[in-house]
């Protein structure tokens, strides 16, 4: 287990630094180029990384006490179908990656403001029962 926490206040500079090469590289912004359907698995990279940020490595289904950077994908898919120039590389400035599948992030629906979200108290139905004097 890992025994001590990636605080905003403790990530090292170049734990940060690699993030913002890998964040700068797949997470700006291109035009869609319409061949591909919201349906279709792409093995390029700026159609299924999700996002980019930093936290442990997990090998194998355990996370170590290694810092990586975490590149979010919509699907994870196998090394060897992923062409050459397409893949993920094994680290951004010295820093190992580690590859995620999140699927893809959705938007919420905005909260309801405080004035329409009024919840009446419950009403007790005591008082409402006939009473049934022996």
């Amino acid at each position: 287990m890992v025994s001590d926490s990636l605080t905003r206040d403790r990530i090292p500079d170049n734990l940060l630094q690699a993030k913002r090469v890998a964040s700068a590289q797949y997470l700006s912004r291109i035009e869609p180029s319409g061949l591909i359907s919201a349906s279709a698995a792409s093995t390029r990279p700026e159609h299924n990384v999700v996002g980019v940020g930093v936290g442990y490595k997990i090998a194998g289904g355990v996370l170590t006490s290694q810092r990586a950077v975490r590149i979010y994908v919509e699907r994870k898919m196998p090394r060897g179908s992923v062409p050459e120039q397409y893949l993920i590389p094994d680290a951004f400035a010295g820093v190992p990656t580690d590859v995620v599948e999140t699927g893809r992030f959705r938007a919420l629906p905005a909260a309801t403001p405080k004035e329409q979200a009024r919840i009446l108290p419950v009403q007790p139905l005591i008082d409402r029962l006939p009473v049934h004097r022996c």
